[in-house]
């Protein structure tokens, strides 16, 4: 299932990767889209890319409906599954810097350098339920957003938009990110050393990993927390 973890290196450069976790092909592509691009927003008035962007997309008239990308300031943005939770606004609100959900990675992407930007300008942001073109849905998403010190949760519900800072770096699908972290709470004793062999009663019993292997979206999201 779809998961996504952040994490820098010795030298502080930051990476933030995901899996997209498909049986089918949606017809998506690396794009790069370079710094001045006109970028036609719904809502907002148009624009030119602040910064340059690299992602996974699919290429809409010339338009890039990122996945998950990343700018030249490395900050870096991925949606992933949050079907059953995710309620957009039905349509524009007054005095709120409106965002198709389509457009909010780049948005995201293409505006800001760090994450301390964007969430300032998330406070007075609604992401809106409207579809790229005719005949196409609107993804039901949350984001991670992170850069070389820190990353966030963005949930749009019924009750607003909700932005999480994420102690662990990582996001799987839906339930919510306060229900992922309270699960975590499960798992403190897990390890990231390999676990040692054991015995019950009479049966000497050798590890299989050191956290159990499984596809539902919560344990690959502990998979990579204890990681």
């Amino acid at each position: 299932m779809c998961t996504s973890i952040r994490f820098t290196d010795n030298s502080g450069h930051m990476y933030l990767g995901r899996n997209l976790d498909w049986s089918f092909d949606y017809g998506q592509q690396v794009r790069v889209m370079p710094r001045g691009f006109h970028i036609p927003y719904s809502f907002i008035d148009d624009a030119t890319a602040a910064h340059a962007v690299i992602g996974m997309c699919i290429d809409y008239k010339n338009y890039p409906m990122f996945f998950d990308c990343g700018n030249d300031a490395g900050l870096a943005v991925a949606g992933l599954n949050f079907p059953g939770y995710a309620e957009y606004a039905k349509g524009p609100v007054d005095g709120k810097t409106n965002i198709a959900a389509y457009e909010f990675p780049l948005w995201v992407a293409a505006t800001f350098s760090t994450v301390d930007e964007v969430e300032a300008a998330l406070r007075d942001t609604v992401i809106v339920a409207k579809s790229a073109g005719e005949g196409l849905g609107v993804s039901l998403l949350h984001w991670i957003i992170g850069d070389s010190q820190r990353s966030i949760v963005v949930e749009m519900m019924a009750d607003g938009l909700h932005v999480y800072d994420d102690p662990v770096d990582t996001l799987a699908n839906q339930p919510t990110f306060p229900w992922h972290m309270e699960n975590l709470r499960t798992y403190i004793t897990a390890t990231s050393d390999f676990p040692q062999t054991a015995t019950w009663r009479g049966a000497e019993l050798k590890p299989m990993a050191r956290v159990p292997a499984c596809a539902v979206f919560r344990v690959t999201a502990i998979r990579r927390a204890v990681l």
